[in-house]
């Protein structure tokens, strides 16, 4: 079907061969409807042109003040980044609505269709896997810029952290101890922060000449526990890591607890090392080494990216830098 200039629920409705009623619900998010059901609901749209000509309407008629904010879930990195949020839109007169998405692709996208509906005037989002930059330009407006934040996809402006030289210090740093053996735990590939930390750590540890072994798991305290016994169960015991090396501070507590369990000293026996800096890092005993991201310099970046696309202006992409901060549980005697 050609694409209508006045598009109404009717032509929506009557192209995807449901009731106005389904239309409102996929709209509005107010029930819920099958995924199949809801995908031909979305097309119709899509071809009638029915979401973009009611946004644009309201948008023309007077703004929302409101900043649609999509986070993976609340844990602490989040937190920080969501103070630099808030503290840079206060400054601009905004105010934001936050969600998390629990690392569900459907359910971002059912928060970003509400956010829309809702005449968010921008919307800065942690992406999940199966996110693109197509989906962005048929389901939300020109009007509503969507800039990324933590992880980055083709064709989207970001705020993301540039690992490759805190991560080759950190090696460096390993192998000055006599390390020569480490075992990273990550969580999936299909987003782009640990496909970023582990290039950098395999190039770091390829250069310097340290084994690697890569155990992936979920991005939880449970998963880190059971990735950090299945690591030290590929290998006999002399062969096993010198360091292990959490990619996100929520497996670094379950890497901790398998340490304990397991009988060894963190920073004698086994190294320990995490990525994302926490207050409870530097009071554990021993403290933390840790690879620390700016979460609220990059909360307050976002926003600035945001800014000037509301302004009408080509936003660039931003990488902020890692840095190393070296603590005993890495082996040093003392901090």
């Amino acid at each position: 079907m050609e694409r209508k200039s006045s598009s109404t629920l009717h032509d929506v409705a009557r192209e995807a061969n449901v009731s106005i009623a389904t239309v409102s619900h996929v709209i509005n998010n107010s029930r819920v409807v099958k995924a199949s059901t809801r995908a031909r609901v979305e097309e119709a749209i899509q071809s009638t042109g029915y979401r973009h000509n009611m946004v644009a309407r309201e948008l023309k008629m007077g703004s929302s003040g409101l900043i649609g904010v999509l986070i993976v879930d609340y844990n602490p990195f989040y937190t920080d980044v969501l103070r630099g949020i808030e503290k840079r839109l206060e400054t601009m007169g905004y105010k934001f609505v936050v969600a998390s998405t629990g690392e569900q692709w459907e359910r971002q996208r059912e928060l970003i269709h509400l956010m829309v509906a809702r005449r968010m005037q921008g919307i800065l989002i942690a992406p999940v896997a199966g996110f693109d930059a197509e989906y962005v330009t048929r389901y939300v407006p020109e009007q509503c810029p969507v800039i990324l934040f933590d992880r980055h996809v083709d064709g989207l402006p970001s705020v993301t952290s540039e690992t490759r030289n805190a991560t080759r210090q950190l090696v460096e740093h390993l192998a000055h101890h006599g390390n020569r053996h480490v075992g990273m735990i990550l969580s999936t590939d299909a987003i782009s922060t640990m496909r970023d930390r582990q290039s950098g750590m395999e190039e770091a540890c390829g250069e310097l000449g340290l084994k690697l072994s890569i155990e992936r798991t979920t991005p939880d305290d449970r998963g880190g526990y059971e990735a950090t016994l299945r690591l030290f169960n590929r290998f006999a015991r002399e062969d096993q890591p010198d360091v292990v090396f959490a990619a996100n501070n929520v497996m670094l507590l379950g890497v901790l607890r398998c340490m304990k369990e397991s009988g060894f000293s963190v920073g004698k026996d086994r190294s320990v090392v995490g990525f994302d800096d926490q207050i409870w890092c530097e009071v554990f005993e021993p403290p933390i080494t840790v690879l620390n991201q700016n979460a609220y310099g990059m909360g307050e970046a976002a926003v600035d990216l945001l800014k000037v696309a509301l302004e009408g202006e080509a936003v660039t992409s931003k990488r902020l830098p890692v840095h190393l901060t070296i603590r005993r549980s890495c082996g040093c005697p003392m901090n």
